[in-house]
């Protein structure tokens, strides 16, 4: 049986360039995932808007989803990406890898 996994991806960077093509990300999903939803949203981080992409994946291998966040935030050399799954919200971070 599947479970539901939402990663929230931030389209803001620290580094150059700032924003981040969110149809590119989306790509790289598609080329890791069969199948998902995609969402683009408005998120706030530490008091700051910044677009946001929420992906809702059913999955049944919770190792396989969590090194997908892994491997998406360190493809966009981002500090962390929220992963959410069973009503618990977890932000995957450099430190975390």
């Amino acid at each position: 049986m599947n479970s539901i996994y939402r990663l929230y991806v931030g389209l803001s960077s620290d580094v150059k360039p700032k924003t981040i093509d969110g149809d590119q990300v989306i790509a790289w999903v598609a080329r890791q995932v069969d199948s998902f939803t995609v969402l683009t949203t408005q998120g706030f981080f530490r008091g700051d808007a910044e677009d946001t992409l929420v992906f809702t994946i059913a999955h049944d291998d919770q190792e396989f989803v969590i090194n997908l966040a892994y491997k998406l935030r360190a493809q966009l050399n981002q500090e962390g990406i929220g992963l959410e799954h069973n009503g618990a919200y977890h932000r995957l971070t450099f430190a975390n890898d």
